[in-house]
């Protein structure tokens, strides 16, 4: 028997003892127990399993709000997104006190809306009255505050933005996405040295925010301020330096900057470390493939080639046991 029709009949035998353990005592029992056995699924990340046992749980009290969010949570993580934006829409009506479903459905929403701006046009005003819902039970909402932020920024209204997400970071001042969006937001509305002076004071205390290093990189290129821009993925790589893909970034800097010497070299140290980039020549090796320095890249690639040596036993003569 193959593993995939053993596991679901093992499943199948965990369903029978799990209805058989919740037939007893009254509906409200019931669905508790059932919501408990899908959460210990869900940290298992059986997320399938997870599912039906919440949708069992709904079955007992189709207006139970807690599995309705659980729900949303598992379908999500199984990317059937539709699902999950039904399962929060209930949530969010059922429990309007849960921020958390509130706010995932507000992502499923502006993800959608992005993604086809006319034909899914409706799903914006949907985002706006669920954050217009939020911020009037409770005016200092983070959710609200950033979601409303998102939605002005959707609709071309960045300065109105700005005030949105300044209000959001004052109730959580080190949320690397809303600093992002804020940052940018005061970029474009014209407030381009109080942007770029608040993005630099936030990565001196938030060193590994990747996407922020990329907001000042590209503005310091369209000002063609090519130091500043070197100096920024240094900075990058040097406080992530076990982050591969930031090595290739500063070697692609170095080849356009027309620096052979300090793109190679940089490479190098990706190569050197052996410990934490194992696979540190195929990297340089496609990079150098990418740029069609292919002798290069055939170098790399011989050594990426390589089966690791295997540590040797060592074995015990009998005369020394």
């Amino acid at each position: 028997m193959s593993r995939a029709p053993r596991f679901a009949s093992l499943f199948i035998l965990a369903l029978v003892a799990i209805f058989t353990l919740v037939g007893c005592g009254s509906p409200e029992t019931q669905k508790k127990r059932l919501l408990e056995a899908g959460n210990k699924y869900f940290k298992e990340n059986k997320f399938k399993e997870a599912s039906i046992i919440y949708r069992k749980a709904l079955q007992k009290d189709a207006r139970y709000g807690e599995a309705y969010y659980r729900l949303g949570l598992s379908e999500l993580r199984l990317g059937r997104y539709g699902d999950a934006l039904r399962a929060f829409e209930r949530a969010s009506e059922l429990q309007p006190e849960n921020e958390d479903a509130s706010s995932r459905l507000g992502d499923l929403y502006l993800s959608i809306y992005l993604s086809d701006r006319t034909r899914f046009k409706q799903l914006l005003t949907d985002f706006s009255e669920l954050s217009d819902r939020m911020l009037k039970r409770n005016p200092k909402s983070f959710a609200g505050l950033r979601m409303k932020g998102y939605q002005l920024v959707a609709e071309n209204k960045v300065p109105e933005a700005t005030g949105f997400f300044e209000k959001a970071l004052a109730v959580k001042p080190d949320d690397t996405t809303v600093m992002l969006a804020y940052v940018q937001a005061l970029y474009g509305a014209g407030e381009k040295e109080k942007s770029i002076t608040l993005g630099k004071e936030f990565l001196a205390k938030n060193k590994n925010y990747g996407p922020l290093y990329d907001f000042l990189y590209l503005n310091a290129l369209a000002q063609k301020n090519i130091p500043e821009a070197e100096s920024i993925l240094k900075g990058k790589l040097e406080n992530n330096p076990k982050v591969a893909v930031y090595y290739t970034e500063l070697a692609a800097h170095y080849l356009r900057a027309q620096k052979d010497a300090e793109m190679k070299a940089t490479l190098a140290r990706l190569t050197a470390n052996k410990k934490d980039f194992p696979t540190g020549h195929k990297v340089a090796g496609d990079f150098y493939f990418r740029i069609g320095a292919f002798e290069s890249a055939i170098s790399e690639y011989e050594p990426a080639s390589r089966p690791t040596p295997r540590p040797r036993r060592i074995t015990r003569s009998a005369s020394s046991r």
